[in-house]
């Protein structure tokens, strides 16, 4: 049976939000841009599961690829706070000069 289009993204997603953890992360926009996909496909997932769609053995792997990507994102916190932060003021001030 084909994976869910939900869970096939949420192990997609997933699986780069790992690899941009793991790698020097310096594109900022990478990570925010997965982070929106996880979360629109969460959402729907959540809806999927309320509705007893999903078959049990669709979500193996899936708590334990989450486990490692969330276990990285709190090892990075103070990191990536800082990092998206930064992002953050240098768009802030690029778009004030006409950037």
């Amino acid at each position: 049976m084909a994976m869910s289009e939900p869970v096939h993204e949420l192990h997609s997603v997933l699986r780069q939000l790992e690899a941009w953890l793991n790698s020097s992360g310096e594109d900022v926009s990478q990570l925010e841009a997965a982070l929106t996909r996880y979360s629109e496909q969460a959402a729907l997932l959540a809806d999927l599961l309320e509705q007893d769609s999903v078959p049990a053995d669709q979500l193996s792997g899936l708590a334990e690829l989450h486990q490692r990507v969330f276990a990285l994102m709190q090892s990075r916190h103070a990191d990536l706070a800082h990092q998206l932060s930064s992002e953050r003021q240098v768009t802030r001030i690029q778009r004030a000069y006409g950037g």
